[in-house]
């Protein structure tokens, strides 16, 4: 009987362990860092800059909506009830169910969605800009913890920092096409972490009239989905997208209910409605659908084309992503606030280096060049094999394809990254200032013994966040850091990067782009400023687009 009772003690003690009761623990519950949200109240923590000999604020885990679990799963976020007593928010929140790559199935969870707010100070003297953060990995993987992307760079240029957990993979955007399984739950929960944050910030000392959303690659793009969702209208005030936008081919997804159909397929699930295969769903455990997902996501590459979209992504949605991406640009159907976005040297190195292991792979481009072409230009039968071979001959001329793995990364750098960015902004500055950058400083924080010249996918992250794992960072890093910071924090508080004359940044002025000449700020060792990057290539595909091309198009 005494053990029995014991167990129970134990066991109510670990499911409160988060709820402390204001009268316990007096010396732990310091007044200053307890904040009082729309929900209820949290207490947070004193944290030290590791870099810098600095404090500041830190509150993790703070609920913004409802777990996403049971009968939630598969639906729009549910606003958070509220809480008695005082929320610790002290430690960081398990990821959102992926599959393994960074976490082990113990340091993930359904019950994911959370998000974690840093401040310099709680009472500022003038309310302080906010950056929103929006990790990227295929919409399929990553996590909001600060240990991953430390902003303590970011908040000691005094902005606010928040951070997201948000649904990947099948539990963020499994969708039949119907409102039944209407997908973007992964956007959604952007959304409504946006409202929390909207309704909060101020408390921590923030300025709602300066939110910033900022992301990287399928985070990029997640953003520009956010500036054309009217769902998002005014809960930000700018952007910036590094490595990523709405018009990337892998940015949507095309045909979502064929990938419904693979997952049906491989839990062996027969249905006749979109709501059975939900019901059906939500009864199976959240460990087994993410290896259905893994399944999923290897099926698509191994037989389909991986660089014309994943299984997994945004798809248009009445009142959420209205209709194409491109078309939604050119009319000028989006939240029209100031951007900044860009792209790195030679993005495709991390991606093509993944054939390495599949080298036959590349040999499917030689036999048949139709691969080469995207999706979203829409045309027939009859020109695909045309247009593939003048796409071949203008990256490779007459060398194999699987002999050229330089030229196949200059090509997925162009196809997946550099060419989208270029019409993202020509189109997007026609209604708001648009900065554009190449970040092609090539560092030794991320790589140490360089193979491949340029700068690959994700590394302009080791100098905005303090990532684990870096390298140490020789002066030329440490200039190249502060450069970069001070760039974007500026935009984040003045909606301009170079306000005024500063000698760390050269004193330049950073030109915004004009539909006419796209004109971009390179990073290197010093600030360049030049306009029509990757002019030949720019000039290639578009005139593919404008000769081959069957619009209305979604992607570019």
């Amino acid at each position: 009987m005494k053990f029995i009772i014991c167990f129970l003690v134990f066991l109510i003690s670990v499911c409160t362990c988060r709820y402390l009761d204001e009268n316990d623990g007096i010396n732990s519950l310091d007044p200053h860092l307890i904040v009082e949200t729309t929900n209820g109240k949290i207490k947070g923590s004193k944290m030290k800059m590791s870099d810098i000999d600095k404090e500041f604020y830190a509150f993790q885990s703070i609920p913004y909506a409802e777990p996403p679990i049971g009968k939630l799963r598969f639906q729009n976020p549910q606003s958070k009830s509220n809480w008695t007593g005082v929320l610790d928010a002290t430690s960081p929140p398990k990821a959102c169910y992926q599959p393994i790559i960074y976490f082990t199935f113990s340091e993930m969870s359904e019950d994911c969605l959370f998000l974690n707010v840093l401040t310099p100070t709680l009472t500022p003297s003038i309310l302080l800009p906010v950056i929103f953060w929006i990790y990227g990995g295929f919409f399929i993987y990553g996590d909001g913890k600060i240990e991953d992307y430390d902003p303590e760079f970011l908040v000691d240029e005094d902005v606010i920092m928040i951070t997201i957990n948000y649904r990947l993979g099948i539990f963020g955007y499994l969708s039949t096409g119907d409102h039944t399984l209407s997908g973007n739950y992964g956007i959604k929960d952007q959304i409504m972490a946006l409202k929390w944050v909207q309704e909060n910030i101020v408390k921590f000392g923030g300025d709602p009239r300066r939110i910033t959303i900022m992301g990287q690659s399928a985070g990029a793009a997640n953003v520009a989905l956010l500036l054309q969702s009217p769902m998002a209208q005014g809960l930000f005030s700018a952007a910036i997208m590094d490595s990523g936008n709405s018009l990337n081919l892998w940015s949507r997804n095309e045909d979502p209910d064929k990938f419904a159909k693979s997952i049906a397929n491989f839990f062996k699930i027969a249905y006749n409605t979109s709501h059975q295969l939900k019901t059906k769903l939500q009864e199976i455990n959240s460990i087994q659908l993410v290896l259905g997902t893994t399944f999923v996501y290897l099926e698509n590459a191994a037989l389909s084309n991986p660089v014309n979209g994943l299984p997994f992504a945004p798809t248009v949605e009445p009142g959420v992503i209205d209709k194409m991406n491109y078309e939604n640009l050119k009319s000028g159907k989006f939240n029209k606030v100031p951007v900044l976005t860009g792209f790195n040297s030679n993005e495709g190195i991390a991606f093509v280096d993944v054939f390495d292991y599949f080298p036959a792979y590349l040999i499917l481009y030689d036999i048949s060049p139709s691969r080469f072409v995207p999706t979203d230009l829409n045309i027939n039968k009859t020109l695909l094999h045309k247009v593939g071979k003048m796409i071949k001959q203008f990256y490779f001329g007459s060398k194999s394809v699987a002999a050229s793995k330089e030229k196949f990364t200059e090509f997925v750098t162009d196809h997946e990254f550099v060419i989208p960015a270029i019409e993202f902004v020509r189109l997007v500055s026609n209604y708001t200032d648009t900065y554009f950058y190449e970040f092609s400083y090539e560092g030794q924080i991320p790589v140490e013994n360089r193979e491949v010249p340029g700068v690959d996918h994700g590394e302009e992250l080791y100098y905005i966040f303090k990532i684990p794992n870096s390298r140490p960072a020789s002066d030329d890093d440490l200039i190249t850091r502060k450069r970069l910071v001070r760039l974007w924090t500026n935009f984040a508080k003045y909606h301009n990067p170079t306000p005024n004359a500063d000698p760390l940044l050269q004193n330049i002025t950073w030109k915004s782009v004009e539909p006419t000449r796209i004109n971009y700020l390179n990073i290197n060792k010093t600030l360049h400023l030049h306009k029509n990057p990757h002019e030949k290539s720019d000039k290639f595909w578009k005139n593919i687009y404008d000769t081959y091309g069957v619009p209305p198009f979604d992607t570019y």
